[in-house]
């Protein structure tokens, strides 16, 4: 009779396999261990209305982020996205940038296609030179902005909304409301200032983020006039306009900036400021205005009216 293979360990075969099932008990064990607890953790989560928006395998910070928002220290925004699902961002309840935002969005949306097991990359930086975020038909347009100031708020919706790089500033021409006007010399001596200005009411329809200034003199001042308006604010363009029409040898300028407060600034210190030879004129452009910063701007201004009617109120 052949005698009984022997392993090393000593042991014959028969006894190693005997040996073996315990072990494959207790990793059986193991994964059913596993599994039960996923299904536990999924049970709470879809009982539990605070974590019912998750999905059954939460990371840490989407629960660490639903609780922020079950405090109130956060806020729960919707995001648009075609024939793709509404994708859900949290973020700061309060201080929270346009920047921030999109910084949001980009970590929600690798997660979502994460979950997805999409290998393929976005490239953001082309997302955002495409693309800006809009709520209510308002892009969010500076990056600096707090977005309560776009009258964001709980489970408000956003959207994408393509930039429109179509408008050219060689086409652009001269209209009624860019030609200066007349000082007025007949007004009384109490009601006269330092200098004559012209006779003229701007209600908030003809003012505007964007600014044409001419009477800039043909010496290649782009960069010397850009540090000179930035002085009053952010710009986000300024470009020269070839095609507009100016006196001979100087050169008019687009200026765009991101509020529009800043614009008052300029053209109020500026109109007629002596630059390097040549006498500045400046006017608003609110025909460069596309429909969602007319919309941001008009409700800009009905928020400031009602805050002084509120004040002027309390006076009283």
């Amino acid at each position: 009779m052949a005698e009984a293979s022997v392993s090393e360990s000593g042991m014959n075969k028969e006894e190693q396999d005997i040996e073996d099932i315990p072990k494959e008990q207790e990793r059986l064990s193991h994964e059913e261990l596993v599994k039960l607890t996923k299904e536990a953790i999924a049970n709470i989560i879809e009982s539990d209305p605070i974590f019912s928006n998750l999905p059954l395998d939460p990371t840490i910070d989407e629960i660490r982020a639903q609780i922020a928002v079950a405090r109130g220290q956060s806020i729960e925004l919707f995001l648009e996205r075609g024939p793709l699902p509404t994708l859900s961002i949290v973020v700061p309840s309060k201080n929270t940038s346009v920047l921030e935002l999109k910084k949001a969005v980009k970590r929600h949306t690798n997660l979502a296609l994460k979950r997805e097991k999409v290998t393929k990359k976005i490239s953001w930086k082309h997302v955002w030179k495409k693309y800006y975020l809009s709520f209510d038909d308002v892009t969010l347009t500076d990056d600096k902005e707090d977005i309560r100031n776009y009258g964001i708020r709980s489970k408000a919706v956003l959207k994408y909304t393509e930039k429109n790089n179509k408008m050219e500033d060689d086409s652009i021409i001269k209209l009624p409301h860019h030609i200066q006007e007349n000082t007025c010399s007949t007004r009384p001596v109490y009601r006269q200032g330092k200098k004559y200005t012209a006779v003229k009411v701007y209600t908030i329809s003809d003012e505007s983020q964007h600014l044409i200034v001419s009477g800039v003199p043909k010496l290649n001042l782009r960069q010397e006039l850009k540090n000179k308006c930035s002085c009053y604010g952010n710009i986000k363009k300024l470009e020269v306009m070839p095609n507009y029409e100016c006196e001979d040898f100087t050169e008019a300028f687009h200026v765009h900036y991101s509020k529009i407060q800043s614009a008052r600034i300029l053209k109020r210190l500026l109109d007629g400021f002596n630059f390097y030879g040549g006498v500045l004129h400046i006017c608003y452009a609110p025909e460069l205005e596309s429909v969602s910063e007319t919309k941001q701007k008009l409700l800009q201004r009905l928020k400031y009216t009602n805050f002084k009617i509120k004040i002027d109120g309390k006076q009283k």
